[in-house]
This record gives C-alpha cells, sequence and structure tokens, in this order.
C-alpha cells in the first residue's frame, strides 16, 4: 500500500470514541502493570535497593518505552490493536516516532488538567483529546471492532475487581487481624514481665495502683502499653482490683477493653494481669481475659 492510499483509506476511517479507548486503556495498564513488576523486580533484585529514585524510574520508563515504540512503529498500543483502533497524523498520515513521543508527553497535561484533557475525547465531535491536540493526532478505527470481544473484556473489568476482593481480600484482613492479634499478646506478656521483674526485687506482687507503681521506679516501665481491641477504643488504662473479698479475677470483667489486675494479697489471683475483654481472639478462637 502506498503512502498516499493508506493516507486516503484513512481518511474514510470512523474516529474511535471515548468507552473504546478507555478499554484500549485497561488493557494497555494491564499489560504494563505486570511488566513493570517483572522487569521492576529484576532491576531491584540487581541494584539492591527499593527506595530512592528508582520506583518511579522504572515506572515512568516502562510507560515511554511501551508507548513511543509502539505508536511510533505501528501507531497501535497492544490494547489499541485488540480494539482495531489507531493513532494518525490530523493531515491523515501515519505518526512517527517524534509525533510518539510528543503525544506522551501532551498526556502529562491531562493531570494538571484533572483529567478533562481525557474528558474532552467523549464531548468534541473530532474525539480529540488534549494531548491529541498538542501532537497533532487523532484516533480512528482501522475496521469495525468486534462486539462479542467487547461484551466479554467490559465483563472482565467489572467482574475482575469482585472476584479480586472475594479471593484477596478475607485472607488479607484475616493476616492483618492475625498480626495484630499477635502483637497484642506479646505486649501482655511483655507487661506481665514487669510485674514478675517487681516481683523478683521486691518478694511481693504491687499492692496498689499498677500504672504509677511500674512507672514510679524506671526499671520497670517507662510508660503502660495501649491496648488496640477490635469493638473498643485505644486505651493504657489498668483497673487495678485492690478489694477482692476473695474473688478470682474473672469475677471483676466488664468487657471495658483496659488492662485488669489483681493486687489484692487475699485473692488467688493477687498479681494476675489479664485483659478485661470478652471478645474472641480470632486467631485462637480463646476469648481475650482467657490469655
Amino acid at each position: 500500500m502506498t503512502e498516499l492510499n493508506e493516507r486516503e483509506q484513512n481518511s474514510n476511517q470512523e474516529d474511535a470514541g471515548f468507552w473504546i479507548r478507555v478499554l484500549a486503556f485497561c488493557i494497555d495498564f494491564t499489560i504494563l502493570f505486570i511488566f513493570k513488576l517483572i522487569f521492576g523486580s529484576l532491576i531491584i533484585t540487581y541494584f539492591k535497593t527499593t527506595g530512592g529514585i528508582m520506583p518511579p524510574l522504572i515506572t515512568i520508563t516502562c510507560s515511554a518505552g511501551y508507548y513511543i515504540w509502539l505508536h511510533g512503529k505501528y501507531g497501535q498500543t497492544l490494547g489499541k490493536m485488540i480494539f482495531n483502533i489507531k493513532v494518525i497524523q490530523t493531515t491523515n498520515e501515519p505518526i512517527t516516532y517524534k509525533d510518539a513521543v510528543v503525544r506522551y508527553m501532551g498526556t502529562f497535561a491531562n493531570f494538571f488538567t484533572l483529567g478533562i484533557g481525557y474528558l474532552m475525547v467523549g464531548f468534541r465531535s473530532d474525539k480529540r483529546g488534549l494531548h491529541d491536540f498538542i501532537a497533532s493526532t487523532k484516533v480512528i478505527y482501522t475496521r469495525k471492532p468486534n462486539k462479542l470481544l467487547i461484551g466479554i473484556m467490559v465483563f472482565l473489568f467489572l467482574a475482575i475487581p469482585g472476584i479480586f476482593t472475594a479471593i484477596v481480600v478475607p485472607p488479607l484482613m484475616d493476616s492483618i487481624s492475625n498480626s495484630k492479634a499477635g502483637s497484642i499478646k506479646g505486649t501482655l506478656a511483655g507487661l506481665r514481665g514487669s510485674v514478675e521483674i517487681y516481683y523478683k526485687d521486691k518478694g511481693e506482687f504491687p499492692t496498689g495502683d499498677l500504672s504509677s507503681t511500674l512507672i514510679t521506679n524506671k526499671r520497670y516501665r517507662d510508660a503502660i502499653p495501649k491496648l488496640d481491641l477490635p469493638d473498643h477504643k485505644k486505651t493504657n488504662e489498668i483497673i487495678t482490683i485492690t478489694e477482692s473479698h476473695g474473688k478470682d479475677l474473672t469475677a471483676f470483667i466488664e468487657d471495658t477493653g483496659k488492662w485488669l489486675y489483681m493486687a489484692d494479697p487475699k485473692s488467688k489471683d493477687w498479681g494476675k494481669l489479664i485483659i478485661d475483654c470478652t471478645h474472641k481472639d480470632v486467631r485462637s478462637e480463646k476469648y481475650w481475659f482467657e490469655h
């Protein structure tokens, strides 16, 4: 096909609209995301760094290379190829690498307009966005897209977030809950350890307010750690029971979400510290006060 024939054929093509270009972008975004993960992992492993300028540099390099090379060589990214749309000059000639660079740089102007530059495609009769005006380009259909393919892609892009949420989110939330539960148990063990050190020093457990007793001497605690339990406000308050009338510490549980300490020597639980919470620890299925 001669350049003249190609230009004449391009002039007879229909301009590609907003939504078909969104679908093509989604394909390109997915391909780039996967590629950046693989390429980025190799680069980060080689340079042994995950911070600084490396992550944004990888993102910009992959994105620029993808769009500039494919547009410059074919006038189409992989997403555009799938939906039979193509970028050409407003003169109906194929775009060059120079045009591809200018068009790619022009996409950054859309961010400064808060996306209005992209939305122009949906409202203008010539279907051109701000980056198209900057590069003197337009997007056309090379032939009619496959409606079945469009339907499948729309379904997938609508279904994937729901599938991702159903499969990934529950295990992720469980992992977060388990991590949080482990942290709370570690904090409980640490606070109990402070009480044990006091006992070794004094030969008896604290009989007064536990918070002030432990903090007065920095050997035991600099501060009382906070409890952050589900269904309770975060707090570091310790409820100290000084008059038990011989009752066990569990008799004083009121589900406050606070620390609960037995300071009465008359109780068999003297020196015992628990968490005043009647909810279950999802990790072990035990009640918090049982730990």
